[in-house]
């Protein structure tokens, strides 16, 4: 079945807006099957506290539970966004998948610039998701549509020196990811990196 744009159902409770810091966050979903969002202005954490009030009647009315669903979350428009933001909205995310006994089988990240896609890598060990980088959320149906192959989630790291591993790089990705989601620390033998890489 080819999913569009237009099938998307949007609901004034899945949405807020705070005119002053003009952050915007908007949710809609396509039932059982994917889970769209677009976000823009400045993402702080106090307005991310107001705007995920709006994520569990997104959850109960998605049809989600016990399933698994495509994701999209449209940022071409996001300012910046904090990393406590971050952090409370993927903790928050991650409970209400547990909760619901669902999970995106991929997410599809529109037009992040590349502090946003950085970000969103540190956390994606924490929040079990695979993360699909695109330009927009068209890109990000044709995609669906078409089947492309989903595990290309380091797109935009692919210029990274040949001295450097792949794996080394995703170990301390997810290393970062934990010392932020965790508040916690590691030791230089958490990461398992070769002492000649550039990455020690």
């Amino acid at each position: 079945m080819t999913l569009k744009y237009k099938q998307i159902q949007f609901d004034k409770r899945w949405e807020y807006h705070n005119p002053k810091t003009g952050m915007r966050y908007k949710s809609g979903i396509i039932r059982g099957q994917l889970f769209f969002s677009a976000l823009s202005g400045v993402i702080d954490k106090p307005d991310t506290i107001r705007a995920c009030e709006t994520l569990e009647s997104l959850f109960i009315n998605g049809e989600f539970e016990n399933s698994q669903y495509i994701r999209i979350a449209d940022y071409s428009n996001v300012t910046r966004s904090s990393i406590t933001a971050r952090k409370h909205y993927a903790r928050l995310l991650n409970d209400l998948n547990i909760k619901y006994r669902c999970r995106p089988e991929v997410s599809y990240i529109c037009g992040a610039n590349f502090a946003t896609r950085s970000a969103l890598k540190l956390f994606s060990a924490f929040v079990r998701q695979n993360f699909v980088f695109v330009d927009s959320v068209d890109a990000a149906f044709e995609r669906i549509n078409r089947g492309t192959d989903q595990s290309d989630t380091l797109g935009q790291f692919d210029d990274i020196p040949l001295t450097i591993e792949r794996a080394e790089l995703d170990r301390i990705i997810n290393t970062c990811g934990s010392l932020l989601i965790n508040d916690g620390s590691v030791s230089p033998e958490d990461t398992r990196i070769r002492p000649e890489s550039p990455l020690y």
